[in-house]
């Protein structure tokens, strides 16, 4: 994260410090920040920067991006920002045909795609058997994804039995 050295000794910084406020919004004031990832010299007091989240990193990575709004679709795939971070597709190319892929397993439905490592990301499929109804059901939740990869999912409805089946992907963020 960027940081601002404000004061720095030869010896480490002590006293009473007054109470700040009217700092830049995602700064925070550390007075004993350090600045060269050396324990042998004295901290420092920095205006620190919060660290970016796994989003903000991904968004930062696509400098031609200009609009990175978590809900904006600058490229207008049909694909949000936050769709394309969690499907791990680009922001500024219209890619939504790559985002996942459906298929078939034997007389089961099957739904492949890739993630990012953020375990804030909740995956869930969706599914219903007749696309009219109101409610689609929540068939099976992946475990939070802690490394980047890809994952899939294959239904356990027969088709043979069941020749109407719908599959959905669902991405939420958790708190």
């Amino acid at each position: 994260a960027p940081f601002y050295v404000l004061l720095k000794g030869t010896t480490a910084v002590t006293g009473t410090f007054a109470t700040v406020s009217g700092l830049p919004a995602g700064y925070s004031l550390s007075y004993a920040y350090d600045d060269d990832a050396n324990g042998a010299t004295p901290a420092v007091v920095a205006l620190v920067a919060a660290p970016l989240s796994p989003y903000q990193t991904w968004a930062a990575g696509f400098p031609s991006l200009t609009d990175t709004l978590p809900a904006s679709d600058p490229d207008s795939d049909g694909l949000s920002n936050f769709a394309e971070y969690a499907l791990v597709q680009s922001p500024v190319v219209s890619d939504a045909a790559s985002a996942y892929t459906t298929g078939r397993s034997g007389n089961f439905l099957t739904l492949a795609f890739d993630h990012p490592a953020d375990a804030s990301l909740r995956y869930e499929i969706e599914a219903k058997s007749d696309l009219a109804a109101a409610t689609w059901t929540v068939v099976y939740t992946f475990d939070p994804f802690t490394t980047a990869g890809a994952a899939s999912y294959t239904d356990t409805v027969d088709l043979t039995i069941t020749p109407r089946r719908f599959l959905r992907l669902k991405v939420t963020q958790t708190p």
